[in-house]
Formats: C-alpha cells, structure tokens, sequence
C-alpha cells in the first residue's frame, strides 16, 4: 500500500470515528439533559431562555481551559468524551442520595459532606476517563489530559444548569457556578495524566488508586475552603477570590509541569544520546575480507 493510500485510510478512519463520536454523543448527551432535567430539578424550577443562557455563559471559563488543555492533541471522539462527562452527574446524584439517606448528613452544610462529595465525583468521574483512554488507545499523557479535561467539562456543564436551574437567583448562580466549574476541568486532567503516567509502570489498579487520591485531595481542598473550612475569612467575598486564585494557579501550574515534563522524556527517549552517536562515528567499520572471515593475501604472493 502507498504511503498515499496510507493517509487517506488514516484520514477515513479518523472521519468515521468523529463521526460515530457525534451521534454517540448527541444521543448520550440528549438522554442525561433528560434525566437531568426531570429527576434533579426542584418543582418549582423552569428552564427559560434567559436560565439556559446563564447556564451556557457560567461555562466559558472552563471551555477555556479544557480548550486550552486539548488544542495541542487530535481527538475525534471529544464529544463523546464531553457527554460521558455530563453522563456522570446522574451517577454522582444517585451514589450522593444514597450516602445521604444512609449517614443523615445535612447535604452542602456540612464540611465533611463536601469531602466526600469530592470522593465520589472523582470517582465517578476517573470511571469514566479510565474507559475512554483505554477504549481510544491513548497515545501519550497529553491525549489522557485532554480526555480528562473534557470529561470534567460535560460534569460541569451539566451542574452548572442544574445549579442555576434550581436557584431563585440564576444571575448569582450563574457567576458563582462560573468560578467553579474550572476546578472540575483542572483536577480531571491532571488525574488523568497521573493515571496515564502511572498505569506505564504500575498496575492499572495502583495507577486509578493515585489518580482518584490525588483528585480527591485537590477537589476537597477547593470545597472546604470555599465553605471557610480551613479559615473563616474564606467564606469572605475577598477571601474566596484568593483562595480561588491561589488554587487555580497552583492546579494549572501542576498539569502544565506534568505535561510538558512528560513530552521532555518522551523526546528524549526518542533522540540518540550524544555519548551513542560519538561512538558509533569512532567505530571502525570491517572490512570485506574480515566479513567474509578469510585473511587479506599478501601482494608478494602474486609477484
């Protein structure tokens, strides 16, 4: 086959497999705004026009950081990537519900029911990226990234409506859901670069392990604070934006580091080491009497 032939089956199979992502998507996607809608909102709540663009508008900042996050990797399926994400909240509320009828705890008023709300996200989520990076055969730490950043971005698109939804003050919600969606994109891709890191020298069970602890650690830490867990101040208007720009930056500085650390190595595994090329230029090629295992004949025989 010519390497042209190559790369239209290369072009063909990228085509069918964005276009098999897209209806799989719209039809998963479609069936959890559904469920979503129907099964989480309050009786009271309406899904308007002005709600809907609320909605839409507090995910602009997430968009962009999962944008940026995924502009550097090829992935036909990232729409299925988003509605496996969005898919998440349902199994989130259910395995939330059941804990809340089983411990009594009195939902986001409480600390330690916003820690373990961050354990089973996370979890929920991890379930999710480790499916997509195995089934789509992810090709290096950047690709996992990417996949995990949009899966957060369809849990937090699909939390942000509902949040606003239910909210006598979509307005509020809708800025204050803004600022928060962010953490779901962040802290999914880096549990995703840790799984992928981890699962090429570990077991894929040690490597879920660190993925979902660090993910939890990194998202209970963003909840408490929020809650003025760690500081009373934090529940302050000022104090919430430092500690919000504070995390941030730190959780961003931690992916971009573990991406760009990985591509180093990756390059480096790939070029020749200085010390093997000086080598194999010093190296005295055989000659053709030597490879043919006879000695050279003296000229004086023939004189």
């Amino acid at each position: 086959m010519s390497p042209s032939s190559l790369i239209r089956l290369k072009h063909r199979l990228n085509h069918d497999r964005s276009v098999s992502s897209i209806i799989a998507a719209v039809g998963l996607g479609a069936a959890t705004l559904y469920l979503a809608l129907t099964h989480l909102t309050t009786p009271s709540s309406e899904l308007t026009g002005v709600v809907a663009y609320l909605a839409i508008a507090s995910m602009a900042p997430a968009a962009a950081v999962a944008v940026y996050v995924k502009h550097q990797t090829e992935l036909p399926y990232w729409p299925l990537a988003v509605s496996a994400g969005a898919a998440t909240v349902l199994a989130a509320h259910f395995i939330g519900s059941q804990l809340l009828s089983l411990t009594g705890m009195p939902g986001a008023e409480a600390v330690a029911a916003t820690a373990v709300a961050a354990a089973y996200e996370e979890a929920v989520k991890l379930a999710a990226i480790v499916a997509l990076v195995y089934l789509s055969r992810a090709r290096g730490v950047r690709e996992a990234a990417a996949v995990g950043a949009l899966v957060g971005l369809g849990f937090a698109g699909v939390e942000n409506l509902l949040y606003v939804v239910n909210s006598t003050e979509a307005l509020a919600s809708a800025a204050t859901r803004s600022a928060v969606a962010p953490v779901h994109v962040l802290v999914s891709a880096a549990a995703a670069a840790i799984y992928y890191r981890t699962s090429m020298k570990h077991h894929c069970a040690v490597a879920a392990s660190a993925a979902a602890a660090t993910a939890t650690v990194l998202h209970a830490t963003y909840n408490v604070g929020v809650l003025g867990g760690l500081h009373p101040q934090l529940a302050d208007g000022a104090g919430y934006v430092a500690f919000a720009g504070v995390f941030y930056l730190a959780a961003f500085a931690a992916v971009e580091g573990t991406l760009r650390r990985r591509q180093t190595e990756d390059r480096k595994e790939q070029e020749p080491s200085h010390r093997s090329i000086s080598r194999d230029r010093g190296r005295r090629l055989p000659s053709v009497e030597e490879n043919s295992g006879g000695a050279p004949e003296s000229k004086a025989k023939y004189d």
